[in-house]
């Protein structure tokens, strides 16, 4: 066994990496394990034929000063503000997300406007309290009218469970401003009542998302491992004592004595990867928490533009996606001079695109149904690339609540590890947040503990409960 590593950081995306670049910026002794052999995890650029794109619709929001500043000092000029708008495709029109009332008046027309503001006044007048689900909260919210069209049809396509069984911390922070004050406000001021809440200015890489998880690992210098697989964590006494991994560049397994574990990878993985194993009961409980895959389709296209917006979600069950970005809109170095690219996004289950002639099939039903919007012509697109995410999404189901506090709970009890991170704590965030929580743990009494705290040399013999 060698030497102690200090703390071992499981997980090179971009929660990993913001843990370790703070850790170095506190002198603080750390390793970076990272399966794959690239860094970023589900926020990484890629290169094709010339075409850039990230795995994922990333936008970096200026919602936390602090990390926005210490953002800008590691990209510098790389680093550029953006404003365009995020849109909703419902029967060939388009609506501003996140909803606003003014767009929908515009959109949906004064008739079905005024049935959806009826409807939505006669459930506030009802009183209650709402239900536990995602539909109760979007009925409840916006009204059956509204949120029939725009909310839960996609919500059923994304995490693929009917929104009736799904909790409101779906939700996140994104659907604000559709009430009677947001509604009087923007009929009176127009655009300009509306600039709170919508979802158009944000911050990017000239040359793509995955410049933030590239500038990070360059921060963690040569602590990050790439291309080594976790393959049991070895505890005693409450505490983890080790890391067992396989390094698969140089062909050889490895223990590595820690003094902390920060874990971002999938908590059913990390539970499993506990050695002594733990109860039947925790196994049980973490089983519950399931995660949604993610395909994306990306079309490469002989087009210089085809519409304006960062992000365009699509409800409407008869197309396969749920939301496309064009990546120009993002910076006009992802794409060559005169060509732009479509990235269609697809949750799936795990397993999905294995096969070949499936991979096929879906690539062709997305240029299908773009080709039905009227987005591109067949003729157009000059190729496609296909790459597979897997748990994208937590999926925020009823009863998972219970699941996961009783996970969280048992992995309490081992007192040197701590989550971090959208799989690991089961929870949507987004870059900011990641960012933020990596900065709270380099600074928290945890860590101090972690590593000023005499190593036993028992043998390691306990069961997490």
């Amino acid at each position: 066994m060698s030497d102690s590593v200090g703390v071992a950081i499981l997980g090179g995306g971009m929660a990993g990496l913001s843990c370790g670049s703070y850790l170095r910026r506190q002198a603080a002794p750390f390793v970076v394990i990272e399966a794959r052999d690239e860094v970023g995890g589900n926020a990484r650029t890629i290169e094709h034929d010339g075409f850039r794109f990230d795995t994922g619709a990333h936008r970096f929001h200026e919602k936390d000063p602090e990390i926005t500043a210490d953002l800008e000092e590691l990209l510098g000029d790389e680093l550029r503000r953006v404003r365009a708008p995020s849109r909703i495709y419902q029967a060939g029109q388009w609506v501003d997300f996140p909803l606003t009332p003014l767009n929908l008046l515009r959109r949906l027309g004064p008739l079905t406007t005024a049935h959806a503001g009826l409807d939505l006044l006669w459930r506030r007048l009802r009183g209650g309290e709402p239900g536990p689900s995602f539909e109760d909260f979007a009925v409840r919210t916006y009204g059956r009218v509204v949120a029939e069209r725009f909310l839960l049809n996609y919500t059923t396509k994304l995490w693929g469970e009917p929104c009736s069984q799904l909790s409101t911390a779906i939700a996140g922070k994104r659907l604000n401003g559709l009430d009677l004050v947001t509604l009087v406000k923007e009929a009176v001021l127009g655009s300009l009542g509306a600039a709170e809440h919508l979802d158009g200015a944000f911050r990017y890489p000239r040359s793509g998302f995955g410049a933030i998880a590239k500038a990070l690992a360059a921060n963690c210098g040569p602590a990050v491992r790439s291309s080594c697989t976790v393959t049991g964590l070895l505890h005693e006494g409450g505490r983890i004592t080790a890391v067992q991994l396989r390094d698969r560049k140089a062909g050889r397994s490895e223990t590595l004595r820690v003094d902390g574990v920060i874990n971002t990878l999938p908590l059913p993985v990390v539970v499993r990867l506990l050695d002594p194993a733990p109860d039947a009961e925790l196994l049980r409980s973490v089983e519950r928490l399931r995660y949604r895959d993610l395909m994306q389709v990306a079309l490469l296209v002989d087009k210089p533009r085809v519409s304006d917006n960062a992000t365009a979600y699509f409800p409407d069950p008869s197309l396969c996606f749920t939301r496309v970005t064009e990546p120009n809109n993002r910076s006009p170095l992802m794409s060559p001079p005169g060509k732009t690219s479509l990235v269609a996004e697809l949750p799936c289950r795990s397993g999905t695109g294995a096969d070949p002639a499936a991979r096929l099939r879906l690539r062709r039903r997305v240029q299908a149904d773009l080709c039905r919007i009227g987005w591109i012509r067949d003729e157009q697109v000059l190729g496609a690339h296909i790459v597979d995410l897997p748990a994208a999404y937590p999926i925020l189901e009823l009863g998972s609540e219970l699941a996961l506090q009783r996970v969280q709970a048992s992995l309490d009890t081992i007192s040197n590890m701590r989550s971090c991170g959208r799989a690991a704590c089961f929870a949507y965030s987004h870059c900011h947040d990641l960012m933020r929580q990596g900065k709270e743990l380099s600074q928290s009494l945890w860590l101090r503990r972690c590593l000023t705290r005499p190593r036993s040399s028992s043998s390691r013999h306990a069961v997490v409960a």
